[in-house]
């Protein structure tokens, strides 16, 4: 099941990223959120440092940093802060992430001060290792990444035609290792699928080759798996960590024994496991109260989706609960991580359905705010957050709640500090505001390609993610004809026309999405883009016959859409492989 876990999302993710040009949001300084500085003393709080809790505390933070820790009424020049009735936990740490647009901005939002990332673009390294060194004004998320993925040609990652250098032999490791590191990679992560029916692997030599040479160069090994098999073969090479947990068979006292002595630690990503599993703990988690206000609408709906899975519903969850508590109470370190953005995950959030997750699982409380805080920061050797102790940055989240009365007082965020300085939260009904799109008529083509409110037709298909597809497309009359070839070799194979704009609109007074269209018979889809989306772009499906139709197409149906922030709709064939000739016309929005 593990092997789809992820990558659904990140192949449309693609198609989002190259389809269509999409400015986001930057969270900027403002004079309000920072104008005590990074220095104060916040006292009479209950603290947990990462370890263990300690009653009526005082802390003391000087630019950025911590610099005293010890009894309340402490002097201190600077601003005093009364944290009475309040708990004070480090900035937590989600260790399985996937972080693309927005996705910093958004997870510091419900307090996740840092992310693991496990593959994202090699670009983002620079600057972000630049940015989470200093103690400057900030109010995203810092990231720490794998960069690239180590896979076999043909194997796991290489289906949605992004670039990716892949490994064929155990003598590759040195150079490819090399490579991520002029690339700023902080870890090297592989993906070994032992017995996968689904996708090629690198070979266990070339795996252990892969160990070996980032041990070499001082980096951890991180390996994605997806069966006990798998990890057993990674353990008996010297992996430093699995990044998720294995769910088709229960752990054995010889792999926790071997386990515990190497010094192994898991990522178990107990809250994508529950959404292959169909399970509801996203749904319920956006109904969150003291989620929800900061949940978008399209965030609410990415939780309530699920991934697909053929197991029977539960099972896999049941047993990935149990081989995580297993390895936990042998000694093995256990660290909280989402995996997000896969369905019914989303940046931020979902790390508090982690925790009660672990709680499920058996976890006290405080071992649970440890997979988040300290053992994630000891495992990857962060050596300046992860704890509250004088030294370490002030990155803290201030809680209303005591958590040891129940892991959900996570959710319940008082303050959130980055750097020293409050992190102003960002409620979902204080998003940006877009203007009304111009015209309810998408398209004029009798006038050209050009549509309203500054969108614009145009082909599209996935030759523009390296796949095979091809589109061409000719105005005839009030037509648009497109001529599409589907062709495989593409993950989610796509061909059509569509129309986007780089900035986004607000479509909230219509209701449906109307269309003239006639062609080779066959299963369409309509897809649409939103300016805050950062997972799989909400779809439908319609039928196209010879003769003209005109088909309607709900808003409310397309799951997860932004109506406020409306970037770009497509038309596509696909992904049934073929040759598609098909004409649209009328495309309009109707109330």
């Amino acid at each position: 099941m593990l092997n789809r876990i992820f990558w659904i999302s990140f192949a449309v993710l693609t198609l989002v990223a190259t389809s269509v040009l999409v400015s986001l949001p930057t969270p900027k300084q403002s004079a309000h959120e920072i104008k005590n500085g990074n220095s104060f003393l916040i006292n009479n709080v209950t603290l947990f440092d990462g370890n263990s809790f300690h009653g009526k505390t005082s802390i003391t933070v000087d630019n950025g940093v911590i610099t005293g820790i010890g009894k309340s009424g402490a002097n201190h020049s600077a601003t005093i802060i009364d944290g009475a009735g309040k708990t004070v936990i480090p900035g937590i740490i989600d260790a399985h992430t996937h972080s693309y647009g927005s996705a910093l901005q958004e997870a510091i939002n419900f307090g996740v001060t840092t992310h693991l990332d496990m593959f994202t673009a090699a670009s983002l390294l620079t600057g972000e290792k630049a940015s989470r060194d200093s103690t400057a004004y900030k109010s995203q998320t810092d990231l720490f990444s794998s960069g690239m993925l180590a896979t076999a040609p043909g194997g796991h990652g290489t289906q949605f035609g992004v670039p990716v250098e892949t490994l064929a032999n155990p003598e590759h490791a040195a150079d490819w290792v090399s490579k991520r590191i002029t690339e700023g990679s902080d870890y090297i992560k592989l993906v070994y699928f032992k017995e996968n029916s689904h996708f090629d692997s690198i070979s266990r030599a070339t795996a252990a080759a892969l160990i070996k040479e980032a041990h070499k160069h001082g980096l951890l090994a991180l390996a994605h798996i997806s069966s006990f098999a798998g990890a057993q073969d990674m353990l008996d090479e010297g992996i430093d960590g699995l990044v998720h947990t294995f769910e088709d068979k229960a752990v054995t006292p010889e792999f926790l024994e071997q386990a515990k002595q190497q010094g192994l630690f898991v990522i178990p990503t107990l809250s994508v496991i529950a959404s292959a599993n169909k399970s509801s703990l996203g749904a319920k988690l956006a109904e969150d109260p003291d989620l929800s206000p900061y949940l978008t609408e399209r965030q609410k709906q990415a939780l309530a989706s699920t991934l697909d899975n053929h197991q029977a519903p539960g099972v896999g969850y049941k047993l990935a609960l149990e081989n995580t508590k297993a390895m936990h109470d042998y000694g093995i370190p256990i660290l909280a991580g989402t995996d997000a953005p896969n369905p019914g995950t989303v940046y931020g959030a979902s790390i508090h359905q982690e925790l009660s997750s672990l709680v499920e699982a058996g976890f006290n409380p405080i071992d649970a705010l440890r997979a988040s805080t300290s053992v994630s920061a000891d495992a990857f050797k962060l050596k300046d957050r992860g704890h509250i102790a004088v030294g370490k940055r002030a990155d803290f989240v201030v809680l209303n709640k005591d958590p040891r009365e129940s892991i959900k007082a996570t959710r319940s965020i008082h303050q959130i500090f980055k750097n020293g300085y409050v992190v102003k939260r960002v409620k979902s009904d204080n998003a940006r505001a877009n203007k009304l799109i111009d015209s309810p008529e998408l398209s004029q083509f009798n006038n050209g390609l050009d549509g309203p409110s500054g969108f614009a037709w145009s082909a599209t298909d996935d030759s523009m993610s390296n796949g095979n597809s091809s589109t061409q497309i000719e105005r005839q009359g009030d037509n648009l004809k497109i001529t599409a070839k589907v062709e495989s070799g593409f993950m989610f194979p796509w061909a059509g026309a569509g129309v986007f704009s780089p900035l986004a609109v607000d479509i909230s007074e219509f209701t449906k999405i109307e269309f003239s269209i006639m062609g080779t018979p066959g299963i369409y889809r309509a897809m649409v883009f939103s300016s805050d989306q950062t997972d799989v772009p909400p779809m439908q499906t319609f039928t196209v016959q010879q003769t003209e139709q005109t088909v309607q197409l709900a808003l409310s149906e397309f799951t997860g859409l932004s109506t406020k922030a409306f970037t770009g709709l497509a038309i596509v064939a696909g992904p049934e492989p073929g040759e598609f000739v098909y004409k649209l016309k009328n495309v309009k929005l109707v109330d």
